[in-house]
């Protein structure tokens, strides 16, 4: 068994609520990475509110990481089984060609264009509250730059996924050769902490042109 410590600085009541917040969900990535790294275990948190004076709330959040030997085997095989079900049915559905025609990847990249703008206020809320940005900074450095990225992806689409020609090497002669642009499959896309949005969604923007499909993770430092 070992014990991690993690603190929150608070500045009131509303942000030691959010803090608490994000310590539960601390917990369950802090689970999820483990799991990933192939340590199998439990993690436990317990928060404790310590240090008040005037101006900060001081929360400290205990993480027991209890082996699986000594833990419940039904919660691990619960993540186990949600994570590895969402990863197999992104397979599945890229395996059916849904994802191949040019008109459904413009749809998906016009789609999510709609969904920035129609969560942007709640996203601002979000990465002020847990990065103290401003609603100004959060659009210039991450929602603008997301849509910006669309806009240029819907524009050159079409003459990118067309087929290209080139010349044969000699030995090849008289063969004809071309380049003929075809999607992988399904990408894990992993964001750092400061910019939670656009690193997250710039690379989704990427793989719904290139016609793959992805699972999203986000930072555990937000």
């Amino acid at each position: 068994m070992c014990v991690l410590h993690f603190t929150s600085p608070c500045k009131d009541r509303q942000h030691s609520a959010t803090a608490n917040l994000r310590g539960h969900f601390f917990t369950q990535v802090l689970q999820k990475n483990l799991l990933l790294m192939g340590i199998h275990c439990v993690v436990f948190a317990k928060l404790t509110q310590s240090q008040e004076n005037k101006t900060y709330k001081v929360l400290l959040v205990r993480f027991l990481v209890v082996p699986l030997a000594k833990a419940n085997c039904e919660i691990m095989s619960q993540l186990s089984e949600f994570v590895g079900a969402k990863v197999e049915a992104q397979r599945a559905f890229f395996a059916s060609g849904a994802t191949l025609p040019y008109k459904f990847r413009i749809e998906q990249l016009k789609r999510l264009a709609e969904a920035l703008d129609e969560w942007e206020a709640p996203l601002c809320e979000a990465v002020w509250k847990d990065l103290h940005k401003s609603k100004e900074e959060a659009i210039l450095t991450e929602l603008s730059i997301v849509k910006g990225e669309i806009r240029n992806h819907i524009g050159h689409l079409r003459r990118w996924m067309r087929t290209r020609r080139v010349s044969s090497p000699l030995k090849m002669v008289p063969s004809r050769t071309r380049i003929q642009t075809e999607p992988l499959g399904t990408t894990l896309i992993i964001s750092p902490w400061n910019y939670p949005i656009q690193l997250l969604l710039n690379p989704l923007v990427g793989a719904i042109s290139a016609g793959c499909t992805a699972v999203l993770k986000t930072s555990p430092a937000v």
